[in-house]
């Protein structure tokens, strides 16, 4: 199945037209935002299969708007969007309303310096590293929902490549 008849991918953001997609029961509703078309289909592949529903965005801006209309459990936001820095996005997320108590993710192909620090402190819930496992991916999405949260003291989280984007 292509992308455009997936059932469980967002309108595509190109069209601004950012109306709610319906939710469906049970799943866990997670916006993917990732300028890399292959890295962002194959994520959002992995968490379908585990019971995720997948809405994909390329730029950070598609992402925000979108947030602010899905009924999203949780948004993956890359660091490295064409129009915004991941720490912009997460300061606009957090900054609104519809979005501030969104959890968020945010993931790197590599942590450079205080990346991850930066991250954790802007309010993003964990930062991890590609490529990434989806069932491990999953796990953390079930914790963060569950109230957790990765500390800015603690080590790198790592996750093992089986099933990777």
């Amino acid at each position: 199945m292509n992308a455009k008849s997936h059932p469980f991918t967002a309108p595509s953001a190109h069209s601004k037209s950012f109306e709610s997609t319906p939710r469906a029961e049970n799943f866990i509703t997670v916006i993917i935002a990732d300028n890399d078309p292959a890295s962002r289909r194959s994520l959002a592949e992995g968490l379908e299969r585990l019971n995720c529903m997948a809405l994909e965005y390329s730029t950070g801006i598609e992402a925000i708007e979108a947030a602010e209309c899905e009924d999203a459990d949780v948004i993956l936001l890359s660091t490295r969007l064409p129009d915004t820095d991941g720490l912009n996005a997460i300061d606009d997320l957090k900054s609104n309303l519809a979005t501030a108590t969104l959890p968020i993710i945010a993931f790197a192909p590599a942590a450079l310096g205080d990346e991850r620090a930066n991250y954790l402190e802007a309010g993003a819930a964990a930062f991890v590293t590609k490529p990434t496992n989806a069932d491990e991916l999953h796990q953390l999405i079930q914790k963060i929902l569950g109230g957790w949260r990765e500390e800015t003291e603690t080590d790198e989280l790592q996750l093992p490549d089986a099933a990777s984007f």
